[in-house]
């Protein structure tokens, strides 16, 4: 059930139970790794038809495979690189950890997609359909985006250039259309409302890193743009007229992407067949070198701080960790997310084991 908020609205809350806001409407978004959620086919497959004939398979799919790699929702994670800290989401809450350790992992508020919004202290996540500002230091959160009926924002990310807050608007049409996403921002304040977008793309997934050379790459699906059947890699120009050019067409099926901390360079999941593919590409020559391939449920790849891993979410085993692949394709598991380790069992313990 989704609650209305009042735009503009501030809830303070304690640090005792870091909890922002009401109930969650987590009844949209994939899960885990299946990729055959009814939500996301009837976004994926702009043809009606096609996504009824689909919808009856995939039931029968989902029946017979028990549903995901994992018992658990997560989405979107970040990571500060200068600290350490990091961000994410497992069954509708957020969460805040530390990539060395150190610290336990601290539930904060309900919400999915979260993201560091720069050096400014905040914390941005999707909440309700909306987009809401979770200060990290005074413990208050704040509606930041105010949808309108069947629009649903996510994955903020923030530009230090501009100080505008770039997300996805997600736009169901009804039950019979293909839902579609177009990318907007705006300030922090939630004024200057931009829309960058307007050729209804039908899925997308914008990285939420720093931006190079003042473009936003996201994996986008959109025959006006696209010269693959499929999704593809796409860089938006943040100048206006806020151009969209289709790059790195190689890449057949392009999953998430996201860009180093000095945008220099992106990580890119691919799906292939048997499993999914990390490469890492030159954000100004297209040079890419394939880091390794990954298994069924590998999703949202990141930098490491210093550059010599991509960092990503699996799901497997009935657990999502988060793991890290390095150049010469060695993959290990970081940090356990779901379930929550326990404390006194040395066989569940954090990064630093």
């Amino acid at each position: 059930m989704k609650v209305a908020l009042k735009f503009g609205a501030t809830f303070p809350i304690t640090t005792a139970d870091f909890s922002l806001f009401g109930p969650l409407d987590r009844s949209k978004g994939k899960s885990g790794d299946h990729r055959l959620g009814l939500h996301w086919l009837r976004e994926h497959y702009r043809c009606p038809m096609k996504a009824k004939v689909v919808w009856a398979v995939s039931i029968v799919a989902v029946l017979n495979s028990g549903c995901s790699n994992s018992n658990y929702h997560s989405s979107q994670w970040d990571l500060d690189s200068k600290t350490g800290a990091m961000t994410y989401s497992v069954d509708g809450w957020v969460w805040l950890a530390n990539l060395s350790g150190t610290n336990p992992s601290k539930r904060l508020t309900e919400g999915e997609f979260p993201s560091f919004v720069g050096r400014t202290g905040y914390l941005c996540c999707a909440r309700g359909g909306a987009l809401w500002l979770y200060d990290l230091a005074t413990g208050s959160g704040r509606q930041l985006t105010n949808p309108g009926d069947h629009e649903e924002d996510r994955q903020a990310a923030y530009n230090p250039a501009d100080g505008r807050i770039y997300f996805n608007r997600h736009i169901e049409d009804g039950w019979l259309r293909p839902s579609r996403y177009d990318i907007y921002s705006c300030r922090m304040d939630s004024s200057d409302l931009v829309r960058h977008t307007t050729l209804g793309w039908h899925f997308s997934r914008i990285s939420t890193r720093p931006f190079s050379g003042g473009s936003l790459y996201f994996v986008g699906d959109s025959p006006e743009v696209s010269r693959t059947p499929d999704a593809a890699v796409m860089k938006l120009s943040l100048k206006f007229p806020y151009s969209v050019t289709q790059v790195f067409p190689s890449f057949a099926d392009p999953w998430e992407i996201s860009a180093s901390l000095d945008g220099s360079r992106l990580a890119l999941i691919t799906s292939v067949r048997g499993g999914y593919e990390c490469w890492s590409i030159e954000a100004k020559t297209g040079s890419s070198t394939m880091v390794g391939k990954l298994g069924y449920g590998s999703e949202w790849p990141l930098f490491a701080p210093d550059r010599s891993s991509v960092l990503f979410m699996m799901h497997k085993d009935g657990q999502v960790t988060l793991d890290q692949i390095t150049a010469k394709g060695q993959e290990s598991v970081l940090f356990q997310i779901a379930p929550e380790p326990v404390a006194n069992d040395p066989k569940q313990t954090r990064v630093g084991q």
